[in-house]
């Protein structure tokens, strides 16, 4: 619930060091609002692991596209929705 807080209030240090970044992304607003602001630092979202949906965010390309990457959070909200 409150990554996009947290990276809003940590933007000066993950742009002066520019780390790779896991966020949690439980539902598509979440996504992207987090993307919004890590986009404006030159991120780009990469991969995604866990059961609860956490993108791995870097400043170079990676193993999936943000489409596919909103997709499989699309699809884990469903089948959240339906438990």
């Amino acid at each position: 619930g409150s990554e996009a807080a947290v990276l809003r209030g940590a933007k000066g240090v993950i742009a002066r060091h520019g780390p790779v970044l896991s966020v949690e992304a439980s539902s598509v607003q979440s996504f992207d609002e987090c993307r919004a602001i890590l986009a404006d630092l030159g991120y780009l979202p990469v991969d995604l692991k866990c059961a609860t949906p956490t993108v791995v965010y870097s400043r170079g390309p990676g193993r999936l596209s943000a489409a596919e990457i909103r997709d499989r959070i699309v699809a884990y909200e469903r089948k959240r929705g339906q438990a």
